[in-house]
């Protein structure tokens, strides 16, 4: 969603500060993002699982 600032004259020439006016974006590119984090939370925790499973393989075997 986006805002904009409004501002108006009155009919005395004053400067006064209007309504905001919001835009609404497309929706989908809300859930393109939320698709994005969630996938980069996924990748993420991956990482961390292999990373374990290699230190707990060392930790078994010390040289």
């Amino acid at each position: 969603m986006l805002q904009s600032r409004r501002l108006s004259l009155t009919r005395d020439g004053r400067k006064r500060n209007g309504t905001l006016r919001y835009t609404i974006l497309p929706i989908q590119n809300a859930v393109d993002l939320h698709n994005q984090h969630q996938i980069r939370r996924l990748e993420e925790t991956v990482e961390r699982m292999r990373v374990r499973e290699k230190l707990e393989v060392i930790e078994e075997y010390p040289s």
